[in-house]
């Protein structure tokens, strides 16, 4: 069974066995898809419209008439609570 490093062994040297075998990968493998930070940003705004129906133009103003100083308070503000 193959061990790699984790997070625990890197913390307290501990190894975490994988259950998965090793896989032979015969032959050429396709590359991942890589996207260009502009088309994140159109898919990450595009996401936004489907889910809650409003553009980032309009999250952006949401969040500053919120008038909340950071992350961490917006976050904890309960959903859709618009003041």
């Amino acid at each position: 069974m193959s061990q790699l490093p984790d997070r625990a062994e890197a913390e307290h040297g501990r190894r975490t066995p994988i259950d998965e075998p090793e896989r032979d990968v015969s032959g050429p493998v396709a590359p991942a898809s890589l996207k260009s930070w502009r088309e994140v940003r159109e898919w990450s705004a595009d996401l936004l419209v489907s889910r809650t129906g409003e553009d980032v133009a309009a999250w952006n103003r949401r969040v500053a008439e919120a008038g909340l100083d950071d992350e961490q308070a917006l976050r904890s503000r309960p959903a859709g609570k618009s003041r």
